[in-house]
């Protein structure tokens, strides 16, 4: 959207939880609310070249997201319960912990995932 400024913090060491997989917990921390926006805590998943957010004691996906080749995204997706509730999120080039930010577009609110 135009006009939002998007910023992240640097992830810290994630850890192994399956062959293939690393996963790390974090806080969200608000950076932008232009509506009601709470932050929460849960955890990074990234297994082959797909990334999640888990929130807290879910077994299922915020949302997923195809990391490019580089390791980076940054587009549009569906929430995994509410396909048609996007969120822009927007990954750092790399591997393991990096810059995540997401904005969810009907609230309007920005998030950054920050390790605990």
């Amino acid at each position: 959207m135009p006009g939002l400024i998007f910023s992240a913090f640097v992830l810290g060491p994630g850890h192994a939880v399956a062959q293939g997989s690393t996963q790390w917990k974090v806080t969200l921390t608000v950076m932008r609310i232009a509506s009601t926006c709470d932050g929460e805590r849960g955890s990074i998943r990234v297994t082959g070249r797909k990334l999640a957010y888990f929130s807290q004691g879910m077994p299922y996906p915020v949302w997923e997201v195809e990391l490019e080749p580089d390791g980076s995204v940054d587009k549009v997706i569906g929430r995994y319960i509410h396909s048609s509730r996007n969120v822009r999120v927007k990954v750092a080039a790399g591997s393991g912990p990096r810059e995540i930010t997401s904005l969810d577009e009907i609230t309007l609110c920005t998030f950054s995932y920050v390790p605990d």
